[in-house]
């Protein structure tokens, strides 16, 4: 009769070779989390820079409109002291969102044997959360850095005395808001791709934790490399130690997810004899505590 050691390894091997074929993003090497995270990206960015720059232009004719009417100084003022709200930009990110839910879950069909995602329970609690987000971190920090752009280009109309057809052409620029787009896509897509496989992957059939993986070169933030966080692993739903929970975590600062690139990687939890620990059982760690 076999041990139960021999059970374990049997199962951990065969657990192994359904994942495997699975294609799925547990226990893989950095380079190959790093390889796929940028292929869902390119997916995200080929489908959404245009959309997200059509929204970011699509309260431009709302400023046109007062400069044309009131001029360029009093258009200033008076757009100084609206709101400017960009109605549809939401939109565009919140089926982003949606679009990367859709992905984890494709990513992370582990096994007949795990626990089965239900496709539209998943997107949709993926949606719930960001929505939690999508005004105070998206839309109106996006609409105040329109109104801002607008402000400058008036503000530089009036010192250099420029007249309102000039002006207004400056604002309708699609290079305004060309490269917003793609940093905005960027920044929401790895945002959402990471939260979403970060939900997904706790789907495993057994105790699975993240590490931080970060792309090594000159536009690494020093925060995220490996003099930072890169290589860190950490519980599922426990921060690292720069605070955040996942790469684009919306709880923390602009100036540690704007453009970032990170991506997290996804290892199953082996006990002392190199069996992967079920859900329902503790890990007794060699760390120390």
């Amino acid at each position: 009769m076999p041990c139960s050691r021999d059970i374990g390894i049997r199962s951990r091997q065969l657990y192994g070779q359904a994942i495997k074929s699975r294609n799925t993003y547990l226990n893989m090497t950095k380079q190959g989390y790093i390889r796929n995270q940028k292929i869902l990206q390119n997916r995200l960015m080929n489908k959404y820079i245009g959309p997200v720059q059509k929204a970011l232009q699509s309260n431009i004719p709302d400023y046109v409109a007062i400069v044309e009417e009131h001029g360029i100084e009093q258009g200033l003022n008076i757009i100084h002291g609206r709101a400017m709200i960009n109605t549809e930009i939401g939109k565009v990110v919140m089926s982003l969102y949606q679009d990367a839910a859709k992905m984890a879950e494709k990513t992370f069909r582990i096994s007949k044997a795990a626990p089965v995602i239900n496709m539209f329970s998943f997107v949709q609690s993926v949606i719930r959360y960001f929505s939690k987000y999508l005004l105070e971190m998206v839309v109106l920090p996006i609409s105040m850095t329109t109104k801002d752009q607008i402000e400058r280009i008036l503000k530089q109309a009036i010192k250099e005395g420029w007249g309102v057809e000039k002006t207004v052409s400056k604002i309708k620029d699609p290079d305004l808001t060309k490269y917003r787009a793609r940093m905005i896509v960027r920044t929401e897509s790895v945002r959402a791709m990471n939260y979403a496989q970060l939900k997904a992957a706790d789907n495993a059939k057994y105790q699975t934790e993240k590490q931080w993986i970060a792309i090594e070169d000159k536009r690494t933030r020093a925060s995220h490399s490996h003099l930072g966080v890169d290589g860190e692993r950490r519980d599922l739903y426990d921060q690292f130690s720069n605070g955040l929970l996942f790469p684009g975590d919306p709880d923390g600062p602009p100036e540690e997810t704007i453009n970032c690139r990170c991506t997290l990687g996804y290892f199953l939890k082996t006990d002392l004899e190199g069996n992967y620990v079920p859900k329902n059982n503790p890990v007794h760690s060699t760390e120390p505590v």
